[in-house]
């Protein structure tokens, strides 16, 4: 993984990386074509990867390519061009569920045992705020806006947020320390994906549960959507998929 300075003058920081599941250096791999030329998307030919090459560093995450900053950037991408009806319409697929989805505190309530619990990429801390009294609840956001909001928005709870990066966030916390661990459409936008998982087994205890939601790059809503899917909102996404579903919750051996 290289870091590299783009154009001159205060420009983001980028880094120019290998596959980050194997390892394998993709620069002799064409580019996807449904990532912008600035951020080249690769599939990985040994693991079957899919990735950003060139990402921005994760340090470009707290203000440059804050989450709150860029969406709107990025939903302006997709809806550019698009008259009032094909708007609604798009609004409207956006919406429709076909099957139903469990909630995190759904969720962690039918698998992990009371005690702290870390929600990685926590946002506004609307998740944590819909967790029961049977856990502690701890946020790691590394918008500092943002980590703010989740502050305000839980400060009649006995909750720790931490303005982080998930991978220095997750070291912040003790080893075996949790019974559960929530990553909703998180891990997909972390550079260094393996590291953070990792950690993620360091902290929790035997038993504990890793609940993790992300795109999946192969399925047919990716297909349908190409660059407008979850998969590619570059460039905060940078990990868009592993190369096969990963049914969860993983669960720590007791």
């Amino acid at each position: 993984m290289t870091a590299q300075r783009i154009e001159a003058g205060r420009q983001p920081l980028l880094i120019t990386r290998c596959c980050p599941l194997c390892g394998r250096d993709n620069a002799d791999q064409p580019t996807l074509d449904i990532a912008p030329d600035e951020w080249r998307m690769k599939t990985c030919p040994d693991c079957d990867m899919t990735y950003l090459e060139v990402a921005p560093d994760i340090s470009e995450l707290f203000e440059t390519f804050a989450w709150e900053k860029q969406h709107h950037i990025e939903n302006a991408r997709r809806h550019a061009g698009l008259g009032p009806v094909a708007l609604k319409t798009r609004n409207a697929w956006r919406k429709f569920r076909p099957l139903p989805r469990k909630n995190v505190a759904a969720l962690l309530d039918h698998y992990a045992e009371p005690g702290a619990v870390v929600d990685v990429g926590c946002g506004g801390g609307k998740q944590l705020a819909e967790l029961g009294p049977q856990f502690s609840p701890v946020g790691i956001e590394i918008s500092p806006a943002i980590c703010r909001e989740a502050e305000e928005r839980l400060a009649d709870r006995d909750v720790r947020i931490v303005n982080a990066d998930a991978l220095n966030g997750l070291k912040q916390i003790e080893e075996q320390s949790l019974t559960g661990v929530v990553m909703r459409s998180f891990l997909e936008h972390d550079v260094t994906p393996v590291p953070v998982l990792e950690q993620t087994f360091r902290v929790l205890k035997p038993g504990g549960v890793a609940i993790l939601k992300v795109p999946n790059f192969a399925s047919w809503n990716a297909k349908v959507r190409g660059a407008n899917g979850a998969a590619c909102a570059s460039p905060i996404t940078s990990t868009t998929s592993p190369p096969r579903p990963c049914p969860g919750p993983w669960s720590r051996p007791a």
